[in-house]
């Protein structure tokens, strides 16, 4: 009999929590009956749902906010282009003229990506806080990029500067020494060019902007020509010697001469020189001007640099860079006054 009594006291307990979590359970459920398999299958429904529901409700990429050009100039196209500035001078074939493209990367935040346009298209991704493209010889920093890249920023600037109008381009020209970087900005159809840290080392917490119209601009960096002295000496007449924006070019052999040394032209490209009983070669060929039994070019490009020179009459036309190597080797220092165009060497 005892035995009866506790089946039925267990059965009972076993229906009335049964009956009361089937109840709990179908409370969550509106709807549902009292199975617990329901509301595993309704949650997996839901669940289902919801990540429909998150595919379709992707918000929609939106438009680029830095957007911008950059053009790398070779030298002759850079003193063409700002006599006549225009973009199909730009962009014309065998110019070597490169255009970039910048935009910010959608699908990789924080970077920007930017492609070769007047080539097959290279994308490649770099740091949004600052890009160095080392082959261009040019850092954009972040304050840059949002300069260039929104109209609202380069267009409060214009206007500081009393220069109202519709933008109508925004092209960054990336040069080397005969400008410094400069952003070309067309306004109803007028030229602007705005000059960043010009005669100043980049700094990566703020720009030195400088403005000019075009007539400015072409005045202040076209080739100019210039005054040379030497030991106290003007050997200015009849040599070639010309200012660039941060450098400039002017006659190996005149310079030389005019520091103490003999030059014997043996060939029309080769001369003997004797300088503080030394014998030095130099080959217009080969660019060179080296010691006699010496394999060290004095005038050898660094490696990653560039050098300009040329042959003009019986001289060999170098540019400072290189010149102040030949005549720190002679044991003299050149500087240059690109104000009042003169460089003197002592």
């Amino acid at each position: 009999m005892v035995k009866k009594k506790y089946i039925c006291l267990i059965i009972f307990t076993l229906l009335f929590f049964g009956t009361s979590c089937a109840n709990r359970i179908s409370h969550k459920i509106p709807g549902s009956t009292n199975s617990f398999l329901t509301e595993i299958f309704v949650s997996t429904e839901k669940t289902s749902k919801t990540k429909t529901e998150l595919s379709n409700t992707t918000p929609k990429k939106e438009e680029t906010v830095i957007s911008f050009k950059l053009c790398y100039i070779a030298r002759e196209v850079f003193y063409e282009f700002i006599r006549n500035p225009k973009q199909s001078l730009l962009e014309q074939e065998g110019n070597e003229t490169d255009t970039y493209m910048f935009s910010e990367s959608i699908d990789y935040p924080g970077k920007i990506r930017y492609e070769i346009l007047s080539s097959d298209t290279v994308e490649i991704y770099d740091n949004h806080d600052e890009i160095n493209i080392p082959y261009l010889h040019i850092t954009i920093n972040n304050i840059l990029l949002n300069f260039v890249g929104n109209k609202n920023e380069i267009g409060k600037y214009l206007k500081q500067n009393g220069i109202t109008g519709n933008i109508e381009s925004i092209i960054i020209l990336a040069v080397y020494d005969y400008s410094p970087r400069t952003i070309w900005v067309e306004v109803d159809q007028e030229n602007y060019f705005i000059t960043i840290d010009e005669m100043y080392n980049i700094n990566e917490e703020t720009n030195v902007y400088r403005i000019y119209n075009h007539s400015e601009y072409y005045e202040k960096f076209k080739v100019k020509d210039g005054k040379l002295i030497v030991n106290g000496k003007d050997i200015t007449s009849d040599n070639y010697i010309k200012i660039h924006y941060r450098y400039a070019e002017f006659p190996l052999v005149e310079t030389i001469k005019a520091l103490g040394a003999k030059v014997e032209w043996q060939s029309k490209t080769t001369a003997l020189v004797t300088y503080n009983n030394k014998k030095y070669i130099i080959d217009t060929i080969e660019y060179s001007f080296a010691e006699i039994g010496s394999i060290d070019n004095i005038i050898e490009t660094p490696p990653g640099g560039y050098s300009f020179y040329q042959v003009i009459g019986d001289d060999f036309i170098l540019d400072s860079d290189l010149m102040k190597y030949v005549v720190n080797y002679m044991g003299a220092n050149i500087n240059i006054d690109y104000e009042n165009l003169t460089i003197t060497i002592n």
